[in-house]
């Protein structure tokens, strides 16, 4: 059996639960999900204002610097077809760059190739005030992150499966790409209202404590996924979708939709990889395919700081898939709905899209896999 590696992030609205109805097709078989520990509740009529669609602006590093010091090749080195990246392994080097933050690009032709330029993203301090909110049962802020300009805290807590979930902020982001794969065509624009979303992957342990949770109150447990018994941190692969979308709705969460996935993967600006337009400055060896604990990378750390979107396994989201769903979003009025939740029906059928895991890192990658496989 060929196993595609999935796993899945974990998705709450804050303006308007988003879901993936409107589906014409019938879904295999799914057993009823556990009850909800807690239950969302719709946000209540006091949630700040989110601000209107704003231009498509994504962030930008304030400056650009070139190291002085010159590296030597035997520091830098590329790692033949294992991927468009190199491994940085002088210490000096790594220290000098914002370990939140970083982005390395190789140098352009007809420059010395030991010199490596480096760019940094340094997050701003927020200063922006708590808004008049409420978030739904079992989620509490996290104050010593801050909060976005609308008021909303950027880092909140799930109680129910201790996973951290980052803010990302209603408007318009980049989804698809033209010079990537057919399926992913054609590049598009699309609005968002605001969610959070996990800040790492779902672990082999939290998995694992929604098997055992779920045999404890006498109701079905998912099959073991494929990677139990290996490290606890590592994130779990090997899932059937509905056992994904079982755990998001027992924790008061869904799974997120393609279009969520992508703008918090890639940012309001789409970037191609989670660092921005070049090749990343792993700190430590990496190749596609393997698997790490949850946010080992620094650089592979969105502009929302969501961690292992591009490395790391695959991970399945709500919508069905269909190798034109990006054609057939746009083709009636020139662009897609807002909260688009994907196309209504599947090609071939039963078959759900998942993101991520890709050899060359990039973010507008999108795949199929039947709704029994994982």
């Amino acid at each position: 059996m060929l196993y595609r590696k999935c796993n899945f992030a974990c998705l709450v609205g804050i303006l308007c639960i988003i879901g993936c109805g409107g589906s014409e097709e019938t879904p295999a078989p799914v057993a009823a999900p556990p009850q909800p520990v807690p239950v969302a509740p719709a946000p209540v009529a006091d949630t700040p204002k989110v601000p209107q669609v704003a231009k498509n602006t994504a962030p930008k590093p304030t400056q650009k610097t070139t190291p002085s010091e010159q590296v030597d090749p035997e520091l830098l080195h590329q790692i033949g077809q294992q991927g468009n990246f190199e491994v940085v392994t002088d210490q000096s080097i790594i220290q000098s760059l914002n370990p939140d933050s970083m982005l390395a690009y190789a140098p352009p032709v007809g420059m010395s190739p030991q010199e490596f330029q480096i760019l940094s993203h340094p997050n701003p301090v927020n200063v922006n005030q708590r808004g008049q909110f409420q978030l739904p049962a079992g989620f509490v802020e996290q104050p010593e992150f801050g909060y976005d300009s609308s008021g909303w805290p950027l880092r909140i807590l799930c109680q129910a499966d201790q996973s951290q979930m980052a803010y990302v902020p209603a408007g318009v982001a980049i989804q698809g790409s033209n010079t990537g794969t057919p399926n992913a065509a054609p590049e598009h624009a699309v609005y968002l209202d605001a969610y959070y979303i996990d800040v790492h992957e779902v672990t082999n342990a939290q998995f694992e404590a929604f098997r055992k949770y779920l045999s404890d109150v006498e109701q079905r447990a998912p099959l073991p996924a494929t990677s139990e018994g290996q490290n606890p941190e590592f994130p779990v692969w090997g899932i059937l979708w509905r056992d994904a979308l079982g755990y998001c709705e027992a924790y008061g969460k869904q799974l997120p939709t393609e279009a969520e996935w992508e703008k918090a993967a890639r940012g309001a600006g789409g970037f191609e990889s989670p660092w921005g337009f070049g090749r990343p400055a792993w700190t430590k060896h990496r190749e596609f395919g393997q698997i790490t604990t949850t946010m080992s990378y620094p650089s592979d750390k969105s502009p929302y700081g969501v961690f292992d979107m591009a490395g790391n396994v695959g991970e399945w989201v709500a919508d069905w898939y269909s190798p034109t769903a990006y054609q057939e979003a746009i083709s009636t009025e020139g662009q897609t709905p807002p909260n688009w939740e994907g196309p209504k029906s599947s090609e071939p059928k039963f078959t759900r899209t998942y993101k991520g895991h890709q050899p060359e890192w990039k973010l507008w990658y999108r795949a199929g896999a039947g709704m029994t496989e994982r």
